[in-house]
């Protein structure tokens, strides 16, 4: 049985100078380590955009009154599923609209 240790250690300074691929020796690049994902951009806004993109997915919304209506909306990643309470035009109602699925990240 092959046992795999992950270890993380601290990162003394947040920006590393590294070399890409693309040939531009000693370009400064901002990382950020987010729930296992590494983000590495040209700037801090630009890491800040992507985490912001990374956070908001689309997903979504059906009614449960089984009318198969639904709408489609934004909600943050970390959030529990959503339960909204909207009105249904078959019904003619408010009725509660449950999350369904995931569609894709915004």
């Amino acid at each position: 049985m092959l046992l795999l240790i992950h270890m993380l250690d601290p990162i003394p300074n947040p920006t590393l100078t590294i070399c890409p691929s693309r040939g531009q020796a000693g370009v400064s690049w901002d990382v950020m380590f987010v729930d296992g994902i590494v983000i590495c951009t040209g700037s801090r806004k630009q890491m800040e955009e992507r985490l912001d993109s990374w956070r908001t997915i689309l997903v979504q919304m059906v009614s449960a009154a089984g009318t198969g209506y639904f709408f489609n909306t934004k909600r943050n990643r970390l959030r529990d599923k959503l339960v909204l309470r909207k009105h249904d035009p078959f019904v003619n109602k408010h009725v509660l609209f449950f999350e369904k699925r995931k569609i894709r990240s915004i």
